[in-house]
């Protein structure tokens, strides 16, 4: 076949038209019975008839080992070239034998390779040196990150898959330097609270905003780690200024990943299993003897006589029930990733399908997960491009961490089960009190939340001009969450004897949430010279949400089984109807200009519009500007030395913070109330709130200082920013005098809070030596957070913890000093509130002096959130084997341990008969213990030990091992035989230990961005050991 095409070229012409119709049909018929390439006959023209071509064959590698996807691979002076596969393969028709190969690759170096008419020519390319060439999105565009001028921290998802974890932010803790990330509790499918840069609210939230493919929302939680390609962190004014009223708690930018031109279908899947225990962080409760002789004392030391008899303790005899090692249990987790991508050079999709599965450490608990990835681009001709980027979801949750909480207080004399199985009854109240059993609540109860949901965009572009382009993307984020609430009826009290009621209880809930945004954008690049560029973006936006709400609870169904609520007391039924929305305009624009890669400047404007105002506030505009100088790129700087690229960045802005306020802040809502007309009662409605139409959103003014560089010929990479931000404005509530009738005060604009410090980022890399490389990735931000001012109100919110020059909500209360030992320091209680304090109680520090101990002495005494943060990645690749580890860390954080509220685990016995941390038999008692560290133990707390003191703070720095994996890639060229392009088994521990002075459970565990932390009686985070399987085909 081949010397008859050959001959026909050569001769440069077919005989007769017949000939040539016959031969063409020859030559067709050929190729669809051997599966000849169609193309061939195409490029036949094109065939040199001087040489003898070929196909050379070979991988494109990282110089780790690891397959590089996409690389360009081109005959140089040709426009024959081809693109390597997921696996790194290529194979390309070589017309010359001694042709020169050009590989390239984003963020490599580029090669040219000759050929030499070899056959077989496997290439690892080295990453670029400078890393100037990547792209980082910023909001409604991306840049080349070395004409980046703000502060934007950028987190690779490439290793996403190296941590067993449900949600992305699990991921991203201790990965860029400013970035706070604390869990919300050990229970499956909890949210995690976020900051950047520090606390900048007093009243309202800190939490940052979400921008998730264009579409801007308030969690991330819903979608699957292993589906992201990136994340940049916006954190200063400039970069994130383009978000306006919303970007005042920064940005946080994820892009998923998407298919690649060019490429046969890639089909990738990766399963893992991990079973869940503690970590070795515990929490150790009272047993049985240890919580007799502390209650028994609880009553002695004040003249009390035990209100329990020898036939209780009879009753109670070897029981000694360890609550927390009932509700816990080995944890779970299944996950299976498939996902699928591919292209030509007109389209590209990718598809991805994740299920995941999780049984709680504590009965009861569980959550599952099912996503559904769809991206994909189109191109249609030479000047319009549509695509999309969509995502279902499902997930449920199952149970809360209720019944452990109220295992830790359990009363280890109760029995969980009876000898014949059944629940365990309470015998004696006084040693027992009446609480339910937990571990049944734990399996009887239902505390479910489902939600189902799409959010996505469809996006069409069209170039109008060289480097001009128009997109109009329309977004849109539904969900729809449903809940279930069943408390059952607590089994025969005369024989249980717990408390509780005899009627079950239903509610059921179901919210529907649509927000929907329209964006329309212009954007404009132009190089002139290769010595300007120019970038220019111009865009509206309009979006709105709404939401609604109904809710339906009932008494008494007919057993505990029964779960609807027409099956129910139709005299106990309520229901009631929820609406709320709002809506957002916007008008935005970003200019930016380069000259010879050496001066950047960069100018942002943002004008917002919200319902949630009034029309005299409705409107805000927010401005950004930066400059960037690089050194490097000047005649004077040596490159050849040990730094290779130097840049300074500055920038300054302001930002909003529209998410404080609420959906209707200045509006007048009428509430329905009882009221006596004609002798009877009549419905009525009047308005109960007071409310401030004058008020704003908080805003923030930021300043940034920073330096980039890279040294020893890139192997070395730093980032150094300083940063100044103040948030004025800040939303307090307004006292008014309850004559005026009104439930609830205003709101009012005063005051601000101020946050500085340092960030910085540095690596080492060295892929040099044969077979081996390594990694290190360092993070460190140090964050100084006070309260600035307070419209002139210091005293009246001292015991808020708000004082100037010290941090938002700090811990108030008394500063001690150990405990009283003699009888000498009494005198300064014997006025004052403090009267009953005796020998074995905390000593309070009369902190003005003034001879007398009374709330007077309260001070600032804590800081709930940490001034240093930090965190390091280090890799070390060996051959196909691979090794990670992750570490967290925190300085300068206090955690509080003392009662607040009776969910709390120190009460010092002064309450029912319930169990407590295990720490306070380390009591005062002048026999049993005179060396006790901890305060005596009353029932009535007459020494006051459980007000808000020093004595109860502890220091909660800590550093953590976060994550350790090891994994081995199968040789590939064992695996090509069986037709799987690669394959690799892992192994990881999550949460492998912490290093902590704190001797409790936990130290990661907030609620909310106000820091409160409830340590000991949350369900712990747990450690996870993990083992899967990643394959490619």
């Amino acid at each position: 076949m081949k010397k008859i095409i050959r001959g026909i070229i050569i001769n440069g012409h077919i005989p007769n038209s017949n000939v040539k119709i016959r031969l063409i049909s020859f030559l067709l018929l050929f190729c669809l019975y051997n599966g000849y390439a169609i193309d061939t006959v195409n490029k036949i023209d094109d065939i040199d008839i001087t040489v003898q071509d070929f196909n050379l064959k070979g991988m494109v590698t990282d110089i780790n080992g690891q397959p590089l996807p996409g690389v360009t691979i081109v005959e140089k002076g040709t426009t024959n070239g081809v693109a390597t596969d997921f696996d790194g393969n290529y194979t390309i028709n070589i017309l010359n034998k001694d042709a020169v190969l050009v590989i390239s690759y984003l963020g490599f170096i580029t090669q040219e390779i000759i050929v030499a008419g070899k056959t077989n020519i496997n290439i690892a390319l080295k990453e670029d040196s400078q890393i100037l060439d990547e792209i980082v999105v910023i909001g409604y565009s991306s840049s080349r990150k070395g004409d980046l001028t703000g502060a934007i921290s950028t987190v690779s998802g490439k290793d996403f898959d190296r941590v067993a974890a449900t949600s992305p932010l699990q991921i991203l803790q201790g990965r860029a330097p400013g970035l706070n990330i604390t869990s919300a509790s050990g229970l499956p499918g909890s949210g995690s609270n976020v900051q950047i840069r520090g606390v900048g609210s007093i009243n309202g939230t800190s939490a940052p905003i979400y921008v998730v493919d264009g579409v801007i929302k308030t969690s991330i939680d819903n979608l699957n780690p292993n589906v992201i390609k990136s994340v940049s962190v916006l954190k200063d004014a400039s970069a994130a200024a383009i978000y306006g009223a919303r970007a005042a708690n920064g940005v946080i930018i994820v892009t998923t990943k998407r298919g690649k031109g060019k490429n046969a279908p890639e089909i990738n899947f990766n399963a893992f299993y991990s079973v869940q225990n503690e970590s070795n962080l515990r929490l150790n409760l009272l047993n049985a003897e240890q919580f007799l002789t502390v209650w028994t004392e609880s009553h002695e030391n004040i003249g009390l006589t035990p209100n329990w008899t020898q036939a209780d303790l009879v009753a109670v005899a070897g029981v000694d029930t360890n609550w927390r090692d009932e509700m816990l249990q080995t944890g779970m987790i299944s996950n299976y990733d498939l996902s699928v991508s591919g292209g030509n050079e007109n389209s590209n999709y990718f598809v991805a399908l994740n299920s995941l599965s999780q049984e709680g450490m504590s009965i009861g608990t569980g959550f599952q997960k099912l996503n559904l990835t769809l991206n994909s681009d189109h191109k249609i001709n030479k000047w319009l491009t549509f695509g999309n980027s969509i995502l279902l979801y499902s997930s449920k949750k199952e149970g809360t961490g209720s019944p452990y909480n109220l295992a830790t207080r359990k009363s280890p004399f109760t029995r969980v089960y009876e000898d014949d199985g059944g629940w365990g009854i309470i015998r004696s109240q006084a040693l027992e009190h009446i609480s339910a059993n937990p571990v049944w609540q734990a399996k009887n109860f239902q505390n479910d939340t489902e939600r189902r949901g799409l959010q996505g965009n469809i996006y069409l572009t069209l170039k109008l001009l060289k480097g001009l382009e128009f997109t109009t993307r329309g977004s849109m984020d539904y969900e729809a969450r449903y809940s279930t609430d069943f408390s059952p009826a607590v089994p025969d009290p005369t024989i249980y004897s717990w408390e509780g009621t005899t009627v079950n209880s239903l509610a059921k809930r179901a919210d529907d949430t649509t927000h929907w945004i329209a964006d329309f954008l212009l954007n404009y690049n132009l190089t002139l010279n290769e010595n300007h560029k120019i970038s220019a973006l111009l865009g509206y936006s309009m979006e709105e949400n709404k939401f609604e709400s109904l809710t339906g609870s009932i008494l008494g169904t007919p057993n505990n089984s029964i779960r609807f609520l027409n099956a129910g007391d139709p005299e106990t039924q309520l229901n009631s109807n929820r609406f709320t929305d709002w809506s957002f305009s916007s008008i935005f624009s970003r200019v930016g200009y380069t000259y010879k890669n050496k001066y950047s400047v960069n100018g942002t404007i943002r004008r917002d519009g919200t319902s949630r105002l009034t029309e005299e506030n409705r409107y805000g505009v927010f401005t950004a500007a930066s400059l960037g100088w690089t050194i490097s790129e000047e005649d004077f700087f040596n490159k050849e030395g040990l730094v290779n690229n130097l840049k300074l960045r500055a920038s300054i802005g302001t930002l909003g913070n529209v998410l404080s306020l609420g959906n209707y802040p200045t509006t007048s809502i009428l509430s329905s109330q009882g009221t006596v007309l004609n002798q009877g009662i009549s419905q009525g409605y009047t308005q109960t709130a007071a409310i401030n139409q004058d008020i704003t959103w908080e805003r923030a003014t930021k300043s940034n200082f920073g330096i980039d560089a890279l040294l020893a010929s890139g192997n070395i990479y730093t980032s150094l920013d300083y940063f100044v931000e103040e948030t004025t404005d800040q939303l307090f509530v307004q006292p008014i005098p309850q004559s005026n009738g009104f439930s609830s005060n205003p709101r009012i604009n005063s005051g601000a809070v101020k946050n500085s410090g340092f960030e910085l980022q540095l690596g080492f890399r060295d892929n040099t030596a044969k077979d081996w490389s390594y990694d290190v990735n360092f993070n460190l931000a140090t964050v100084k957070n006070e309260v600035s001012d307070l419209g002139g109100r210091d005293d009246e919110f001292l015991a808020n913890g708000l004082k100037v020059g010290e941090p938002v909500n700090s811990f108030f209360g008394f500063q001690t000093n150990g405990l009283i030992t003699d009888a000498s320091q009494l005198t300064k209680y014997q006025e004052g509130p403090f009267r009953s304090k005796d020998i074995g109680d905390i000593d309070i520090v009369d902190t003005n002096m003034d001879g007398l101990i009374n709330g007077e002495d309260r001070t600032i005494i804590g800081n709930r959130f940490p001034n240093l943060t930090y965190g390091m990645i280090s890799t070390v690749n060996y051959k196909n084997w691979s090794f990670q580890v992750q570490v967290q860390g925190v300085q300068g954080r206090d955690i509080y341990i003392g009662s607040r509220n009776s969910t709390d685990l120190t009460v010092l016995m002064s309450s029912w008969a319930r169990n407590e941390d295990a720490r306070v038999f380390n009591r005062f008692h002048p026999v049993n213990n005179p060396n006790g560290t901890w305060p005596r133990v009353t029932k009535d707390d007459r020494g006051s030990n459980t007000e808000i003191s020093d004595f109860w703070l502890e220091d909660a720095s800590f550093l953590r091992i976060n994550n350790i994996y090891l994994s081995y890639n199968l040789p590939t060229e064992v695996l090509s035989k069986i037709g799987i392009g690669g394959l690799s088994i892992y192994g990881s521990i999550n949460n492998a230990y912490t290093f902590t002075k704190y001797d409790g459970p936990e130290v990661d565990t907030t609620s909310g961005d106000r820091g409160t932390i409830n340590a000991l009686s949350s369900v712990p985070n747990p450690r996870t050991f993990t083992l899967g399987i990643k394959a490619s085909f």
